[in-house]
């Protein structure tokens, strides 16, 4: 009897142990960081962006520099990166251009999700899945950047 109580024990520990792990490794998050930047004539904007869903915005317009912070709320992070993972952000050319368009604005927008890094630069134009990422972004700052 005492052999049935302790092996009933020993099972129930290894069942929580194998459990706790399975909810820890569930609980981590993919990692990200990320950079946007708008350039436009007498225009400059860098928002940058941590794991944290910290974001850190320097704009400078003329010869006036502002500099603000905010943070993702921890759903909206995960919704950034549910979106950036389930995108084509990663096998997107390095450059999109509209060479018809003088004095226009660029946007570049440096991701890390993972181990995954890319950069890709919009002047004007600019894929789908890079045009709803750059959005959500400024959804998220809250203004237009």
């Amino acid at each position: 009897m005492k052999t049935h109580a302790f092996l009933a024990i020993i099972a129930l520990a290894a069942a929580l142990a194998v459990s706790g792990c399975a909810q820890n490794g569930q609980q981590k998050s993919v990692y990200f960081e990320g950079k946007f930047e708008v350039l436009a004539p007498g225009y400059y904007t860098e928002l940058k962006m941590d794991n944290a869903g910290y974001m850190n915005i320097t704009k400078n317009i003329g010869m006036q520099q502002i500099a603000a912070n905010s943070r993702m709320q921890p759903a909206q992070l995960d919704s950034l990166k549910g979106m950036l993972a389930g995108s084509d952000f990663f096998s997107l050319k390095d450059s999109y251009v509209d060479w018809d368009v003088d004095n226009g604005t660029s946007y570049i927008l440096t991701l890390t999700l993972g181990n995954r890094t890319s950069r890709v630069l919009c002047y004007e134009t600019c894929p789908d899945s890079a045009l709803g990422i750059r959005n959500k972004i400024q959804e998220y700052w809250g203004e237009a950047l």
